[in-house]
């Protein structure tokens, strides 16, 4: 298939992969503490559901959209008709275009740097980019965490209910079913880090320490812990 620049008039899914839209957003600086400065929104067109991935260069990009094309037909037998992006190289290379012919996929495009013809692109990366200042600012952490903060905040805005989907949930409309909140926290909450090495019996068995959540796929977000004014996670929970 070759790559289609659309209209004006955004087309609009009537089924679950039949539109998914993908955008590159960065460099963005300073790095996250991982090395990433870019961030690789996907998202379906049907229920709004996304998935973020954080990139250290563009030229990952390829690698990671190829593998999650591979995984989610695995995970719903289903095939994925069209893919809308932008016209930028990174998202549009020979590569990826034999990918999409091998498997029937449609590519439609818009010009670089004009995402106002796809209100998806426009609209998640505005959101997200405002909710993760606003978690950042609001606690104080350094912003090497804004990989953390935005996906969390996509996380949430996959649980939260939208009008542009009559109310539902993203979660509820790409997995039918509704999703757990009894694993919520708040964002950079309180919690007792054990330690695994203890001096005495009457030794401290824990340290009370700023952590932050952080959700690293769409089912099961774990916690980091985050001393106050360090740059570096101290452990995975």
């Amino acid at each position: 298939m070759t790559k289609t620049p659309f209209s004006q008039n955004f087309p609009k899914a009537t089924r679950r992969l039949e539109f998914l839209h993908m955008d590159l957003c960065g460099p963005i600086s300073p790095p996250s503490a991982s090395g990433a400065c870019y961030i690789f929104r996907i998202l379906v067109g049907f229920s709004h559901f996304s998935w973020i991935f954080f990139l250290t260069s563009k030229a990952k990009t390829k690698e990671i959209f190829k593998k999650y094309i591979v995984k989610i037909k695995r995970q719903t037998t289903l095939q994925v008709a069209n893919i809308i992006s932008h016209n930028g190289k990174e998202l549009f290379n020979t590569e990826l275009q034999d990918f999409f012919d091998k498997r029937g996929i449609s590519h439609l495009t818009t010009a670089p740097y004009t995402p106002e013809p796809n209100p998806f692109s426009k609209r998640g990366n505005q959101t997200t980019i405002t909710k993760t200042r606003c978690l950042l600012k609001s606690l104080g952490f350094a912003l090497s965490f804004w990989a953390e903060a935005a996906n969390t905040a996509v996380y949430l805005e996959n649980i939260t209910t939208s009008k542009n989907i009559n109310f539902n949930t993203p979660f509820h409309k790409w997995f039918n079913k509704e999703p757990s909140l009894r694993h919520l926290q708040p964002f950079g909450f309180l919690a007792v880090m054990l330690k695994h090495k203890q001096k005495g019996k009457f030794d401290e068995s824990g340290i009370l320490k700023e952590t932050e959540t952080v959700p690293v796929d769409n089912d099961t977000p774990p916690t980091t812990i985050q001393e106050p004014n360090l740059c570096e996670p101290e452990e995975n929970l």
